[in-house]
């Protein structure tokens, strides 16, 4: 079992740490107030090698010059991203980091939790060293509000006392591990899933109550925020560097398929298991020449080997730079079965004007139209269907691509979604003032 979160894999963050045109719209909010924020994370966001990093990393970087930013998180001095975020102006305090999800000490922990009320997500990461952080921090300084980065993150409440909080939901956490249960491949996972659920969805109803203010990603995930309690609820999508990924005018190689993410996130690996065992033989025997690159980090020995054993599979790996990738595919897999939230890597291949065949799953929380943006299908069968569908004629890939990349540039660039981010602070701020 793995209970760790992400969604897809590298850019160069040089190319995308530069100021973009969206941090002066961003520096010029209606009142000019400059926040003092104290965010609490669990890690650097850096390496730009998950969708929740690279979601951090691009509100910040848009965010960093219009306000002071104090970044709580788990990491050691070593950590090379450490003087990224200081280049933005961003003050880094850290905490000694947390023992590794494949460690004794994290399958002890998970052990123990089955007699806590608390999901394993959010004791694992609520320390005595983190807490105080948090003190000494609030002690010294005045701060104007408390952004959690991550829900779990919300066991904190208490510590942070009377200053105003905003949760940063970047999916119904429950919602995730529901799915997780539902296709869990024995008993044992299914039982320990299904009481996660439960657990979360306590912690989370309890959370969003209290906080009052919660930010969330998609509409959905907005309906259930204020069920649960939130007062104020703010609609903060994911979204994507359109400078960074955008269409490279090369032609793309003739049957290339491209499947990628962060492959110490079970949601992926399930999806990749499910294209692998499911979808591709069905894709093949119609079209035999189909070719598949997985580009993945952090693949079990027993996963990647198993890619590596297929016939008209390559295995790629984890890349510096994902573009070049994106260059070579007709198209771009989202088999997704599990998940919250929306899919960054899905805006990514539509900034890159590449054409996307996803599940429902997949594509949920985008504002998408089947067969214009992208292809949806959720049986097998329909889903080798879409694929074959765009191999043998790449006209219509590259339609849906540029109907893709139409609806970034017009809805999902990260200077948009930045502002609305401020927007929550500032209110967040102020209700605690009035």
């Amino acid at each position: 079992m793995n209970l760790a979160s992400g969604d897809d894999i590298s850019h160069d963050v040089k190319s995308s740490s530069k100021p973009s045109a969206g941090d002066t719209a961003v520096a010029s909010n209606q009142n000019g107030r400059r926040l003092k924020v104290l965010i609490l994370d669990e890690e650097i966001p850096l390496p730009l090698n998950s969708g929740k990093r690279i979601r951090t990393w691009n509100l910040l970087r848009h965010l960093s010059g219009r306000h002071s930013i104090t970044f709580l998180c788990y990491g050691t001095p070593e950590n090379p991203g450490l003087r990224d975020m200081e280049a933005l102006g961003i003050r880094v305090v850290l905490v000694p980091p947390l023992p590794p999800s494949n460690s004794p000490r994290f399958y002890a922990g998970a052990l123990a939790n089955l007699v806590s009320l608390w999901p394993y997500s959010v004791s694992r990461h609520h320390t005595r060293n983190f807490a105080r952080a948090i003190c000494k921090l609030i002690a010294k300084e005045s701060f104007d509000l408390v952004h959690c980065e991550w829900t779990p993150y919300a066991s904190y409440m208490n510590v942070v006392d009377k200053l105003p909080m905003l949760i940063m939901a970047h999916n119904i956490e429950a919602t995730v591990w529901r799915r997780r249960a539902k296709h869990a491949p024995n008993l044992p996972e299914r039982v320990f899933m299904a009481s996660q659920t439960w657990k979360m969805a306590r912690f989370e109803k309890r959370s969003f109550a209290r906080a009052r203010h919660v930010a969330v990603v998609t509409e959905e995930e907005a309906q259930t925020a204020r069920q649960w309690g939130a007062r104020a609820v703010y609609l903060v999508s994911n979204g994507v560097d359109t400078e960074f990924l955008q269409p490279t005018g090369e032609a793309p190689e003739p049957d290339s398929l491209l499947f990628l993410g962060s492959l110490d996130w079970q949601p992926n690996r399930d999806a990749l298991q499910y294209l692998l065992r499911d979808i591709l033989p069905k894709i093949q025997a119609a079209h035999p020449s189909a070719k598949l690159r997985v580009v993945g980090r952090q693949p079990a020995t027993k996963l990647r080997e198993q890619v590596e054993g297929l016939s008209g599979v390559e295995w790629v790996g984890e890349v510096p730079d994902i573009r070049p990738y994106f260059a070579r595919a007709v198209a771009v897999l989202v088999p997704l079965r599990i998940g919250g939230g929306s899919r960054i890597k899905i805006l990514e291949s539509m900034s890159m004007g590449k054409a996307v065949v996803a599940t429902q799953v997949g594509a949920e929380g985008l504002d998408v139209i089947p067969n214009v943006h992208c292809l949806i299908a959720d049986s097998p069968a329909d889903f080798s269907q879409n694929v074959v569908q765009l191999l043998e004629n790449p006209e219509r890939a590259e339609d849906l691509g540029r109907n893709g990349r139409e609806l970034v540039l017009r809805q999902y660039d990260w200077s948009r979604v930045a502002k609305i981010l401020e927007q929550a602070w500032i209110e967040t701020a102020s209700a605690a003032h009035k």
